[in-house]
């Protein structure tokens, strides 16, 4: 569910994962895979209809299974391979399914553990050189762990377990552009494999440039040190300003290059036809009366409405100019930017003679008119729009006026609707999540809340990520000053993974 930008000619995750279950039909792999699938299958009859919520037993074959790999893991404690660590990875994405709370945080430790052991960690090793050369499964081990680590640490306001790995490797990234003058994105998490070229490894699986997630890490760190200076009254806001400008131009260097994805489709709306916020709708949300739903919920679940054809459309293709530099800066801000015009209320296109998307859940299909490439090309500068937009709020604090912070979400508005609502936005959780709660102006709020509800609440975070969202409006509207997104997960008590 979280690998749909998955590169699997590259990655070989289907086969991976197909060749761990028959080698171990009984082992903590096959029983992860089979909990997830159960946890999946009943959240949907639920949400059809087909089993009734408060059914006590609902749920027993998925929690079984789940109980069974952490019993299978634990045998193997201090002894994990790349095989048990894809199984803890498992486990994290039930949590995931379950609503992006609970304790995913134990799953990356397990996982996280296998790779601190490895010669990745080793003085003086290149980690990408060996990332590169190792086979599939600890390749795919090692990619899924370092995303969620980075994402995770930007969700919990903590500084990434493996930040001095990334500064690492985003030096050498660094230092090979510099020497080579190709400038070129990295790929941790892509495609290609050059010898002395930066790494290009993250885009293989979750569809972000290397440098792109590095500067994410280095962001929540910077994040989680200021917390710390406040906290003891020695926040140097110089120190502060100088380590987010080096981050700021490592943003900048990152050069995203977007190719147009070939669709058709009605005109964009004008300003004018953009709709008001749509009234909250999780239950219990509306008028934010109603306490927030646990982290372990598995029966709150909405109704799954199938969309029209027109609902799963495509954009209609717009110029996105790939030459584009940033020019908000933390020293010199710029006016905002909105190069595609007005947005819909979900990133798709309406005209004035269509009926505005109500954001209602529904199966949604994955985009198949464009190549994959271009996809991950699309999905990765929507996190880098993130990026600046989370490290701005980090300088200037959770103020949606401030002027940075407003062009920001102007840009990360502008990415989003590069690519349709889809099942993709279900990798973009973070981005969208972070947008919303730092959005100023009604039409912004409901943009971001418009593309969490499109997912459903049968699986996945959406729905939790939308109440945070809501709850975060309710407290700034009522005239709270400095609300934070992450305090305000903490008030709600929600350890979300926002991926």
């Amino acid at each position: 569910m979280q690998y749909l930008l998955a590169d699997d000619s590259t990655t070989g995750v289907t086969d991976v994962m197909y060749d761990l279950v028959i080698r171990d039909p009984l082992g903590p792999v096959t029983n992860a895979i089979c909990s997830l699938s159960s946890l999946h299958d009943t959240r949907l009859r639920i949400a059809h209809g087909q089993l009734h919520p408060e059914d006590p037993h609902a749920h027993d074959i998925a929690q079984k299974l789940y109980h069974d790999t952490v019993i299978q893991l634990s045998k193997k404690a201090g002894k994990f391979t790349a095989v048990e660590a894809i199984a803890s990875l498992h486990l994290l994405s039930f949590w995931l399914f379950c609503g992006g709370g609970g304790d995913w945080a134990s799953a990356l430790g397990m996982a996280g553990d296998w790779l601190m052991s490895t010669e990745v960690m080793k003085d003086g090793a290149d980690p990408v050189e060996v990332l590169e050369k190792w086979p599939p499964v600890q390749r795919f081990a090692a990619q899924a762990i370092l995303w969620f680590d980075i994402l995770g640490s930007c969700s919990l306001q903590q500084s990434p377990r493996f930040i001095k790995l990334y500064t690492k490797m985003s030096d050498r990234n660094q230092r090979l552009n510099m020497a080579s003058s190709v400038g070129q994105p990295s790929i941790l998490f892509g495609q290609r494999k050059l010898a002395g070229t930066p790494s290009e490894l993250m885009n293989q699986v979750m569809g972000c440039d290397d440098d792109i997630m590095f500067a994410l890490a280095k962001i929540a760190d910077l994040a989680a040190w200021k917390e710390q200076q406040v906290a003891a009254q020695t926040l140097s806001v110089l120190e502060l300003v100088e380590r987010a400008r080096g981050i700021e131009q490592e943003l900048k260097s990152t050069k995203v290059i977007l190719s147009p994805i070939a669709t058709s489709g009605p005109a964009r709306p004008s300003a004018a036809s953009i709709p008001t916020p749509a009234q909250p709708t999780q239950p219990g949300a509306a008028g934010f009366s109603k306490a927030a739903p646990p982290v372990w919920d598995p029966y709150n679940v909405g109704s799954v409405v199938p969309q029209t054809g027109e609902e799963q459309g495509l954009n209609p293709g717009w110029n996105v100019d790939p030459s584009r530099t940033r020019s908000t800066s933390i020293n010199s801000p710029s006016p905002p930017i909105n190069s595609i015009g007005p947005i819909g209320p979900t990133g798709r296109a309406t005209s004035a003679s269509s009926s505005s998307v109500t954001g209602a859940p529904g199966p949604l299909s994955i985009i198949t008119t464009a190549e994959p490439v271009t996809l991950r090309q699309l999905s990765s500068n929507v996190f880098r729009e993130a990026a600046f937009l989370f490290l701005h709020s980090v300088i200037s604090g959770p103020e949606p006026n401030v002027k940075e912070i407003k062009d920001s979400v102007d840009e990360l508005i502008n990415s989003i609707c590069a690519i349709p609502s889809t099942d993709l936005d279900r990798s973009l959780v973070f981005p969208i999540t972070i947008g919303g709660c730092l959005a100023a102006t009604p039409e912004h709020r409901s943009f971001f809340a418009e593309r969490l509800a499109a997912q459903g609440s049968a699986v996945g975070n959406g729905s939790q990520a939308k109440l945070l969202m809501e709850t975060v409006w309710k407290r700034r509207d009522t005239g709270e000053k400095n609300v934070c997104w992450r305090d305000t997960m903490k008030t709600l008590q929600f350890d979300l993974l926002l991926v």
